[in-house]
């Protein structure tokens, strides 16, 4: 049986500014198994994606049981194939699809495809010319912008606007942090571009730090350490280079950060990452959208958006956060944040978490589960400087900004892994260090004989995609 399916029924302006009809869809069940869904290839399609699940609907855009990218067009079709899939009469096939058409991603929901009778063929046979069908109709549209812009640039609502699957890690998307961090976080680490902290496997990112003296030999912490020009922060300073004397050593963990800070940023939109968050004492996860203008601001004051945070000590594991940071504070990191706990740790499978961000609020999911809504005071968040502890000079300029200041500005996306700083509050009880001390990393690096034990394999950050589409 086939049936030619309008998947997707919009029009919507490419990236060169012509207005773009995505094809019809053809669906097939075969006998005696097999399923086969197929567009037509016409010139700047560069990708078609199906994700599918059979008689259970689809929760948003979750992956589906069939799940897979196609990367090229075979006889004028690009083809999805299911060769074990086993479909009978009275089945329905719930499913969505992705286009990427001159650089730009187009997906929507396909109609739910019922299953009539099944037609004789091989699922491994491409269609040279595609049966004669007849199409169901749809009032088509054009683009409507909603409140996303790209890059500066106005977003048709609904576009899936940035989709990172790891096939490879395109260093001119993501860029490598190397530096010494300082403000406002302080962590233990030394960011590097190495393949042994930073690589693909298995079409997933990895990020996996390693304590400093493993990479660069023993009592590496002592020695001085200077990046030169791959440093990405300033030059001759601090975040560059770096000379231990008495109780100052270099960062005891190297790990690694990327971010799409040179080639996307957005505001408003919503954004899904797939990860395995890393087990292991003091270590945590930096999956975030951070404000590429500042204008509010250095770091914290122009706001930053966890989309998924656990601390990797097994006892603290427990517990997601995801929301808002306003400050550098105790207060003002955990006032826009919210939490959910689980029995089983955050850090043992891998978890959707997404982040729904508009003008008047920030929504925070986990599994297709919301655990939280951030609304402004009604006065903005402004009011409420007195009690997340910000400098009333920084509140002042938020009110410059809308009431959803400072998380009103474009941001780009990081990821990474960090390991101690003033992250972990002094109130987790058996923290060997206490944040604003001098001789912290001293202290956690003495501690190494506790923590080290705890590391291990799941010691890494682990992500499968990153989608974000404009609201």
């Amino acid at each position: 049986m086939y049936l030619e399916i309008i998947a997707l029924c919009c029009v919507v302006l490419s990236a060169k500014g012509q207005y773009y009809e995505v094809p019809d869809v053809l669906v097939e069940a075969l006998h005696p198994k097999g399923l086969r869904v197929s567009i037509p290839d016409e010139d700047g399609i560069e990708l078609f994606a199906f994700h599918g699940k059979i008689n259970k609907p689809m929760k948003g855009r979750e992956a589906g049981i069939f799940s897979e990218d196609i990367r090229s067009a075979e006889n004028g079709r690009w083809i999805f194939y299911a060769k074990n899939a086993r479909l009978k009469p009275g089945d329905t096939l719930y499913y969505w699809i992705h286009v990427n058409y001159d650089g730009v991603g187009y997906e929507k929901d396909g109609q739910p495809f019922k299953v009539t009778e099944l037609i004789g063929g091989d699922a491994s046979v491409s269609l040279a010319t595609p049966p004669t069908t007849t199409s169901s109709t749809t009032e088509r549209s054009l683009c409507v912008h909603g409140h996303t812009k790209v890059n500066g640039k106005n977003a048709c609502k609904g576009m899936l606007i940035f989709q990172e699957s790891f096939s490879t890690l395109d260093k001119n998307r993501w860029k490598p942090e190397v530096k010494f961090p300082q403000f406002p976080d302080f962590e233990y680490v030394i960011y590097e571009d190495d393949p042994r902290l930073l690589y693909i496997e298995d079409n997933n990112l990895h990020i996996r730090p390693k304590v400093t003296d493993e990479m660069y030999g023993k009592d590496a912490v002592y020695n001085e350490l200077d990046l030169n020009t791959r440093c990405t922060g300033l030059l001759q300073s601090v975040e560059c280079i770096q000379t231990p004397k008495g109780w100052s050593i270099l960062p005891p963990v190297t790990s690694a950060q990327i971010s799409t800070i040179e080639s996307f940023s957005f505001v408003y939109g919503a954004i899904e990452v797939k990860a395995k968050l890393p087990k292991g004492d003091w270590l945590y996860p930096e999956i975030s959208l951070a404000p590429k203008s500042e204008i509010y601001g250095p770091q914290y004051d122009s706001g930053r958006i966890r989309i998924a945070m656990v601390y990797g000590n097994r006892e603290l594991s427990n517990d997601l956060y995801a929301g808002g940071v306003l400050g550098s504070s105790d207060a003002a990191r955990n006032y826009a944040l919210k939490k959910i706990f689980s029995y089983n740790h955050w850090t043992d499978n891998f978890h959707v978490f997404r982040v729904e961000w508009r003008p008047d609020s920030i929504t925070v999911k986990v599994d297709g589960t919301v655990f939280g809504t951030i609304y402004p005071p009604a006065g903005g968040f402004s009011t409420d400087q007195k009690i997340f502890q910000v400098d009333p000079a920084v509140a002042e300029r938020w009110t410059k900004g809308t009431l959803l200041a400072p998380f009103d500005q474009e941001m780009y996306i990081m990821l990474g892994v960090a390991a101690g700083g003033q992250s972990f509050p002094d109130s987790i009880p058996n923290k060997p260090w206490e944040n604003g001390e001098p001789k912290a990393p001293l202290y956690f690096y003495r501690n190494e004989s506790i923590w080290k034990p705890t590391w291990d394999e799941n010691s890494q950050l682990v992500v499968e995609y990153v989608k974000v589409w404009a609201v």
